[in-house]
């Protein structure tokens, strides 16, 4: 049984006031022996007219500290390790404006629980990560296997550390692969990064930290940039190629027995939703639905 209130919660926030609602109070509903503070950043740009103060009174109850960032990246790579790039990082309201990264540098307990605001838990998720991180730096879901034609081709979520295939090897096996992104954004050939593979990463929906050693290794402390940017693909990917390189193994562990991502976008992830104004609405509703049904 671990010890009770080790763990902070941090949380982005781009619109979805009761898709938010449902994932912070069933996150609490199950992991609360465990929460010390869930820290809530605000976006400092929000959209369909979304409502801060909406949000915060539907948190009412919870252990909630609140944020707003004050520079908008939104989905801008800033992954780029030019020198230029890190003087901005020097800057703390730029680097806390990062996703993720408010709570990263704020947070006290040892361990640092990072989440979307499209969750819907049915059990204790923290519980089962804080079992299996042991001396791990993280502890979550690797792999965005469901885009990478490597998966079953000799590589498996928690084999992603030993299969390292050569640039050449990198292309044949995304010839024809439907799921091209790695080779649209100019990721592929011969002086590319060909481990760990493009889609490869911690999923960001979901994961722990060991959050003192995790910080030990970032910019500006360490050499890996910071946990929540973006490049041409996915956000957490270049820190987790940075850390990597460095010779670190993650904890894979799955989270579908516990917890389901996108839960109203039939778990095809909300991003769509951000854009579309009435997939936004219908999916507002379904979860406005079940948190008057279930939260209150």
């Amino acid at each position: 049984m671990q010890n009770s209130k080790q763990v902070d919660v941090g949380i982005m926030i781009y619109g979805k006031p009761y898709q938010t609602a449902v994932s912070l109070h069933t996150l609490y509903k199950y992991s609360k022996q465990h929460i010390n503070k869930i820290y809530v950043t605000f976006e400092k740009v929000q959209p369909f007219g979304f409502d801060m103060d909406e949000l915060k009174a539907l948190l009412e109850g919870l252990p909630v500290v609140y944020n707003v960032s004050e520079r908008f990246f939104g989905f801008q790579n800033l992954s780029s390790n030019s020198i230029k790039q890190k003087l901005k990082f020097l800057i703390p309201s730029y680097r806390k404006s990062v996703r993720y990264q408010y709570a990263w540098e704020e947070a006290k307990m040892p361990y640092l629980f990072l989440m979307h605001n499209d969750m819907l838990f049915s059990g204790d998720l923290i519980g089962k990560y804080l079992d299996v991180i042991g001396t791990d730096i993280a502890a979550g879901s690797i792999g965005q296997c469901w885009n990478c034609p490597a998966f079953n081709k000799g590589c498996v979520d928690q084999q992603y550390y030993d299969y390292r295939p050569s640039s050449q090897e990198l292309l044949e096996l995304y010839k024809d692969w439907p799921h091209d992104r790695a080779s649209s954004m100019g990721l592929l050939g011969e002086g590319k990064v060909s481990w760990p593979l493009p889609e490869c990463r911690l999923n960001e929906f979901v994961a722990l930290f060991n959050i003192p050693a995790a910080r030990k290794l970032v910019f500006p402390r360490g050499k890996a940039r910071l946990f929540g940017l973006k490049n041409s693909i996915d956000f957490g990917i270049p820190w987790f190629q940075d850390i990597s390189h460095m010779g670190i193994k993650l904890r894979h562990t799955s989270y579908d027995t516990h917890a389901e991502h996108g839960w109203c976008s039939n778990h095809a992830g909300g991003t769509q939703s951000l854009t579309n104004e009435n997939l936004y609405v219908r999916e507002e509703e379904i979860a406005k639905t079940y948190f008057e049904e279930k939260c209150k």
